[in-house]
């Protein structure tokens, strides 16, 4: 039994099964573009750079919550997995 972390997708069971990656991850992804573009633009040290910083800081704690969101339940089904296998192979 092993688990495959990848770039492609997800993750890889040992069984052949593919994770996919969430879709939100890459619609978020793309929406960063605009509020990126928008605070490079502003000066540096200014009040709206400062309100500017905020709309990517947002997207990306959503982004890094997604991520550690679809980790944590690959890993609990790695763990549901191995306990069936185990259950199987007891006498």
């Amino acid at each position: 039994m092993g688990l495959n972390l990848g770039v492609t997708t997800l993750a890889r069971l040992s069984s052949g099964e593919k994770i996919d990656g969430p879709k939100a991850h890459a619609k978020l992804r793309k929406r960063l573009q605009r509020p990126n573009k928008r605070f490079s633009g502003k000066q540096k040290g200014s009040k709206n750079s400062h309100k500017a910083k905020l709309q990517p800081a947002r997207l990306h704690a959503k982004i890094a919550a997604i991520c550690n969101d679809s980790l944590q339940m690959i890993w609990v089904l790695d763990f549901r997995l191995f306990q069936k296998i185990y259950k199987n192979l007891r006498f």
